[in-house]
């Protein structure tokens, strides 16, 4: 009886050993996947990041062309108007005096 009892001790120490490795074993697996999902988490978040700063240049340069354009177009319109503006006064600048100082005098 005895050695019954010493097999069944045996045997559930047995167990007990074989439940200890694979709960080892299941921890050090649980720790390997953690480590490659932070990985992988880094590595999409980095691919994001990225992604994100080159499509924030893309539209910077996008904008900063078209307001160019803008610029150069409203530089013209000005200089056109400013051309405009000094040619009456070159025709007409004669006649605007006598009309003012006609005005200053009546009063």
């Amino acid at each position: 009886m005895e050695l019954q009892v010493n097999q069944v001790i045996e045997e559930l120490s047995k167990i007990d050993s074989a439940t200890e490795q694979i709960i080892l074993s299941a921890e050090n697996e649980k720790e390997d996947y953690s480590s490659a999902i932070e990985s992988w988490k880094k590595e999409y978040e980095d691919s994001l990041i990225n992604n994100m700063n080159q499509n924030i240049e893309s539209y910077k340069l996008k904008i900063q062309s078209h307001n160019q354009r803008i610029l150069q177009q409203y530089r013209t319109e000005t200089e056109a108007l400013l051309s405009k503006l000094d040619a009456a006064y070159q025709e007409n600048h004669s006649a605007w005096a006598n009309e003012i100082f006609k005005k200053l005098i009546s009063e």
